[in-house]
Order: C-alpha cells, then sequence, then structure tokens
C-alpha cells in the first residue's frame, strides 16, 4: 500500500472507529510518560487497523494494554485499549475474543460515564456489528435498539451522528429477512451519509455496498451492480486492487453478477478475493470459507462441476471448523447439496439439506428467506428423485417465505 494511500486512510480512522473517538478527549492528560506512551500505541494500532494491516496492529495493542495492567495508565486508557482490542479481533473474524473484550470495555465504559453518555452507545453498536457477525440477529437487534435509544437522549432524530447507527441497524434488520425495513433505513442513512461525508468518501461506498447487498435480495439486479460497482471504484483507489478489503463488496458484487447468470465474471471477482484473504487470514478463517462457498456456485453455473464439489465441500469443512461459522456453514451445505445434485449423488445432497434446513430454522426461524433457498433445492432435489408431490409442498412453501417479503425477494444470496 502506497504512502499516499495510508494517508487516505489515516484520516478516515476516527470515522471508522466511532466507538471511541471521543473518548480520546475525556482521557487525564496528567498520567505521565507511560500514558502519552499507550496513547501513541493505540494511535498508531488504529491507523494500521484502518488499513487492514492487523498482524501490525495487534502486537501494539498487547503493549497498550500491557501498560494499562501495571497500574499506571488511567482507567479511561484501560478501557479505550480494550474497545480497540475488541475492534481488532472483530475485524479478523475472532468474533469470540471480541465479545469478551469489548464486554470488559462496556463493564469499565459504565462505571466511568453517566448511563446516557453517548460513549457507551458508540460501544453498543460495536457490541451489536459483534453479535451480527456471530449470526445472533436477535441479540444484535436488541443491543443497536439499546443504542439507538441512548442516543436519542442526547441527540435529535435527525441528527447526523445517528447515521451510521442507522446503517448498522440496516444490515441487521437485512440479516434477520427485514428487507422492505432494510431498504428503509439504509435509505436514510446513506442520505445523510452522503450529505456529511460526500458520494465518493470510503464510508458512503461501505454503506452503499450493504445498501446494494439489499437491492440483490430484493431482485433490484440493475440497482445492485451500478451501486456495487461504484462502491468498489471508490474503495479500490483507497486500499488498492488486490486488497483484502475489497473481498466483501465483491462477493456481494459476484452474487449479482451470479444472478444474473454471468458466472465467468463472477469467478473473477471471486477469485481475486479468494486470493486476498487466504494471504491475509489464511485458509481457516470464515471469511476464506464464505469466498469459497460462492466461488464453488460459480463453478457450477459455469459447468465446472469438479471444480465447483472440491471448492464447495473445503467452504464447508472450513465453516464448520469455525467458532464463528453461525448460519454460513448451513448455507454453504445448501450449496454444496446443489453440487452433488448436478452429478447425481441424491443422497449426500438429500442429508446435506436436511442438515442446512435444520440449522438455518434453528438459528434463524421458519419463515427467513434463507429456508426459501434450501426449499428450493429440496425441491429440485425431489423433483429428480420422481417425487413431484414433494417437489411441489417444497416450492409452495418456499412461496409463501417469499411473499412475506415482498414482491420480486430474491434468494439468489442464500
Amino acid at each position: 500500500m502506497s504512502r499516499k494511500q495510508y494517508f487516505s486512510i489515516a484520516v478516515l480512522v476516527v470515522s471508522m472507529i466511532s466507538c471511541s473517538a471521543g473518548n480520546l478527549a475525556a482521557s487525564s492528560t496528567n498520567a505521565g510518560l507511560n500514558f502519552s506512551s499507550t496513547k501513541s500505541l493505540r494511535a498508531m494500532a488504529r491507523v494500521y487497523m484502518a488499513a487492514g494491516e492487523y498482524e501490525k496492529a495487534e502486537p501494539l495493542l498487547s503493549k497498550a494494554l500491557a501498560n494499562c495492567q501495571s497500574g499506571s495508565s488511567t482507567d479511561e486508557e484501560l478501557c479505550l485499549s480494550l474497545l480497540d482490542t475488541s475492534w481488532l479481533y472483530q475485524k479478523q473474524f475472532k468474533y469470540d475474543q471480541a465479545l469478551q473484550y469489548c464486554q470488559m470495555g462496556l463493564q469499565l465504559q459504565e462505571k466511568l460515564y453517566f448511563t446516557n453518555h453517548p460513549y457507551i452507545g458508540y460501544t453498543l453498536r460495536n457490541l451489536s456489528a459483534i453479535y451480527n457477525g456471530q449470526g445472533k440477529y436477535n441479540e444484535a437487534r436488541s443491543t443497536m435498539d439499546r443504542a439507538m435509544k441512548l442516543m436519542y437522549v442526547t441527540h435529535e432524530v435527525d441528527d447526523p451522528a445517528l447515521a451510521s447507527f442507522k446503517a448498522d441497524l440496516a444490515d441487521i434488520m437485512a440479516s434477520q429477512g427485514d428487507l422492505a425495513g432494510a431498504d428503509n433505513m439504509y435509505r436514510a442513512a446513506l442520505a445523510q451519509i452522503s450529505i456529511k461525508f460526500g458520494s465518493e468518501h470510503l464510508y458512503t461506498a461501505q454503506v452503499m455496498a450493504g445498501y446494494g447487498k439489499v437491492c440483490l435480495l430484493e431482485g433490484r439486479y440493475f440497482e445492485a451492480q451500478s451501486m456495487l460497482e461504484k462502491s468498489l471504484d471508490i474503495q479500490r483507489a483507497v486500499f488498492g486492487r488486490g486488497s483484502h478489503l475489497l473481498a466483501g463488496v465483491s462477493m456481494t458484487l459476484a452474487e449479482v453478477l451470479m444472478a444474473r447468470e454471468q458466472y465467468d465474471q463472477a469467478r473473477e471477482h471471486l477469485e481475486g478475493a479468494l486470493a486476498s484473504v487466504r494471504t491475509k487470514y489464511g485458509i481457516d478463517n470464515p471469511m476464506t470459507g464464505k469466498v469459497m462457498s460462492l466461488l464453488g456456485h460459480a463453478y457450477l453455473g459455469s459447468g465446472q462441476v469438479s471444480k465447483a464439489e472440491k471448492t464447495a465441500r473445503e467452504a464447508v469443512d472450513i465453516l464448520e471448523r469455525s467458532a464463528a461459522k453461525s448460519d454460513s456453514a448451513a448455507t454453504a451445505k445448501n450449496r454444496l447439496a446443489q453440487v452433488y445434485i448436478s452429478k447425481g449423488k441424491l443422497d449426500k445432497a438429500a442429508q446435506l439439506c436436511s442438515e442446512s434446513l435444520a440449522e438455518l430454522e434453528t438459528l434463524l426461524g421458519s419463515e427467513h428467506p434463507r429456508i426459501a433457498a434450501v426449499l428450493d433445492t429440496m425441491a429440485l432435489l425431489s423433483s429428480k428423485a420422481g417425487d413431484l408431490d414433494a417437489a411441489a409442498v417444497y416450492t409452495s412453501r418456499a412461496m409463501a417465505i417469499r411473499a412475506l417479503g415482498g414482491n420480486g425477494l430474491s434468494a439468489a444470496a442464500f
């Protein structure tokens, strides 16, 4: 990454790690040299984290925590160090560790500040994002509701400071299958964010990518593709081509392309994303598994069935091993089942469909759009096996679920 790109990222750190931006001013300035060292360590770590250089940030935060534990730093510095460490683990998809540090930071923060202090609201927002990453969508929603309720005590409803909260709430709504709510919330957030930061800002582009995902799920493919391509261009200008930080938007764009049956273009995006995340996170990271699951689907769509089977099976194995597998493993099983159906391995496909359906119903409930995607696969499986009555039942149930989400609801990305 060039020096110019690092500088561009550095000026975005406050908006990207907003949970503790305001806290800096609240810290004591009289704690001596060790405090300054701790503060400097965190400042350097934040720049590295914003640039996605997590392996460089980790030892700096470890040193900052060690300074705090020596007893010579303030409680404010300890709180900030805990929360920054939580943010680091969250970005590495190590959600269990992120949750532990976030909860410790929140407990200390609640002792340091008054009950409705905005700093607590920002920390609750980050805690909600961790739950969302774990697939604990109900916990994520209740935590975000608590955060926004707290922020409304000190902010007006249309305050631009709440735009990032609205964007995160929209993401949770989409995860829960509430696409209409997510659509409305993203529109409100983007309107405020575009005014505050400008249409070409990195954060605007990242929120735009989230809204593009909702457009995909609603079946608005052309709108989704236009939005995602613009987001990718903006992020690529900041992070550089081949950055692992582009993987998320590249995956969503690939899903749009697959929904439009442009499998070769989707495969190119996913192969690039896979190379970057395997280099950065390693083979056993859940992000790697998610990319591989989609890539297997792209291989299947382009007729590369053997590649599809190998890639999709490896994705399931990775996500099953992951402590943060959430509903991603179940979704990957459904995609692998589709590969097995294409190869005539109906017994294996049936087993995977059964597991996927049971896991998703437990995690998401019986009417989530991802359930409809599994029912589609089960209908195809039943049809291949000659059981047309069962196929009709599965299709009918899938249609009923989609009807709950509104006209045009697509399960392409599920």
